[in-house]
């Protein structure tokens, strides 16, 4: 137990001395070149990226701002190589002299942690990326809407491994299994 409450402790400590830095930094701080915002939505376009609301984040004007296009019906993949591979898309036309800032919103998020994550060399020009509520699996959030939605039918033995699956029938291009 002992362990237990050094190694809580140990990980607020730190959890604190990079978070603060961060927090306190401003977006118009981090770069005086030219800079582009690239708003990647939720599951399509919902919940809605709001402009004002980015623009405001980062100081930014109307021209500095472009939202990426999230997949539709049944392209849907909650942040997988359709959501990817639109955001690699819109980044491709980014110019060369500008730092790239991201904010992902829900499936955008877990899309912008993704294409980090699978980083094929177009991340270097990322200065900052800004996740609200991200999606980190699909899974999760499937069984999350199941036991929101009926709470008996979640606690069945293997439901948690079982309705990833069934979500396939809805978004076929869903991998439960991951990229």
């Amino acid at each position: 137990m002992k362990n237990l409450c050094n190694s809580v402790l140990i990980g607020f400590l730190l959890t604190s001395l990079f978070v603060m830095p961060i927090r306190s930094m401003e977006p118009t701080e981090i770069t005086q070149k030219a800079r582009k915002i690239y708003a990647v939505p939720g599951i399509a376009g919902r919940p809605v990226c709001d402009p004002p609301y980015v623009r405001g984040l980062f100081k930014a004007t109307r021209d500095d701002m472009s939202v990426v296009e999230s997949p539709s019906f049944p392209l849907i993949d909650l942040g997988q190589s359709q959501c990817m591979a639109l955001l690699s898309k819109e980044l491709s036309g980014a110019s060369e002299q500008e730092d790239i800032l991201l904010h992902g919103n829900s499936q955008g998020g877990g899309t912008v942690l993704n294409w980090l994550a699978q980083d094929k060399g177009q991340s270097k020009k990322i200065k900052i990326a800004v996740l609200e509520a991200p999606l980190i699996s699909g899974n999760s959030a499937i069984n999350a809407h199941i036991k929101s939605f009926n709470a008996s039918l979640a606690a069945l033995p293997g439901a948690s491994c079982l309705f990833p699956w069934a979500a396939k029938l809805i978004f076929p291009f869903y991998s439960p299994s991951g990229d």
